[in-house]
């Protein structure tokens, strides 16, 4: 599915952002500290975030909202979560939203139920966007 101009607009300056924050794992946000969605949270609405830590009402998940303004599904969502959570930094994070422009690998992870799967759709995304940024492994 091709992203809208507004959702291009929105990835873009969620790439150039995201690099800025102070990464955490396994929740949106702690303290100060975020996960790639909640990044994307803040970039949304910093105003929807709750005391608790949690965004909206919705606990410690991303809202689908959130996900459509950047273009993505819920599932491409679950793979950058997984993606985040392993301990990719941001900056990777970065050059994986823009080898996977449309969200079909990350959509690939957040959809295998595998745990014993995951790592290996992950390597071998870390590894493509390395060879997109012309870095030998």
């Amino acid at each position: 599915m091709a992203l809208t101009k507004a959702q291009l607009q929105a990835k873009a300056e969620w790439e150039q952002k995201l690099p800025g924050y102070t990464q955490t794992f396994g929740k949106l946000r702690e303290s100060q500290s975020f996960c790639c969605l909640g990044v994307a949270c803040d970039i949304f609405d910093k105003t929807k975030w709750k005391e608790d830590g949690f965004y909206d009402s919705l606990g410690d998940m991303l809202p689908h909202y959130v996900a459509q303004h950047f273009g993505m599904s819920m599932s491409a969502a679950q793979g950058l979560a997984k993606i985040n959570d392993m301990g990719v930094a941001f900056t990777r994070i970065v050059a994986v939203l823009q080898f996977d422009s449309n969200y079909s690998r990350l959509e690939e992870i957040g959809n295998n139920g595998s745990s014993v799967g995951i790592p290996a759709l992950i390597g071998r995304l870390l590894n493509d966007v390395q060879h997109y940024l012309g870095i030998n492994p």
